[in-house]
């Protein structure tokens, strides 16, 4: 059974809905996590100065319902997501392509040493696959200390 419907149109439906049984009501806005629950990677839809969009794939976990990701401090993304936090996401397969509906959402950037569990989860989420990575990075930093960043994102109501 396909969802057809978008989450904006869910909501005005329900609203509508308790105006006419004329009681009162709250809509409740599913969390990130239970949209993105078993899924591995995100796309992220940020803005540049000129509001051109970009899209980035990145790996990411769940707690308290909103997403968490990891980026080195000093990358266009985080930068991009400092000076307009109102993105887009969706989920996307191991190739970066999307598959579901965009959910507006709001970044807020954190140092790493705010937020270290985020490095241990995301290795025991995807395990061997992002002890290469990290290796990966090393060599290509030659040993050098990089500062990261850790990016929430919680859904924009």
């Amino acid at each position: 059974m396909g969802n057809h419907f978008n989450l904006e149109s869910r909501v005005q439906f329900f609203r509508a809905l308790f105006k006419s049984a004329e009681i009162e009501y709250w809509v409740v806005m599913p969390s990130l996590a239970n949209q993105f629950q078993g899924q591995q990677a995100v796309v992220i839809e940020s803005y540049c100065a000129k509001d051109h969009p970009v899209l980035t794939p990145v790996p990411f976990v769940e707690k308290d319902g909103c997403l968490f990701m990891r980026a080195p401090s000093k990358t266009q993304r985080v930068d991009r997501m400092r000076q307009k936090p109102n993105i887009r996401l969706v989920p996307c397969d191991e190739h970066g392509h999307p598959k579901g509906e965009w959910i507006p959402a709001k970044a807020t950037i954190y140092p790493e040493r705010e937020h270290h569990w985020v490095t241990k989860a995301l290795g025991s989420k995807y395990g061997w696959c992002r002890t290469k990575e990290l290796l990966r990075e090393w060599l290509k930093r030659r040993g050098r200390r990089q500062e990261y960043a850790v990016i929430e994102i919680s859904l924009a109501v």
